[in-house]
């Protein structure tokens, strides 16, 4: 699960392990929407999460959660 504010941080959370595993910074406005989505990556033959997210900075920002 991941939320983001009027802070401009991106917070994603670990549920099962109760706490946060990632902190983004990068929007220098407010956070208005976020979406994740897997996508397989050819060349090193993982898959990939990825992390959108939307900000009234006009910016969108793409985060790799891949571990």
């Amino acid at each position: 699960m991941a939320s983001g504010s009027q802070d401009t941080y991106i917070i994603v959370y670990d549920l099962i392990a109760d706490c946060a595993s990632y902190k983004f910074m990068g929007h220098t406005d407010h956070i208005t929407s976020i979406a994740s989505f897997n996508i397989f990556h050819s060349v090193k033959g993982i898959e990939q999460q990825i992390l959108v997210s939307g900000s009234k900075d006009g910016l969108l920002k793409f985060w790799d959660l891949t571990q």
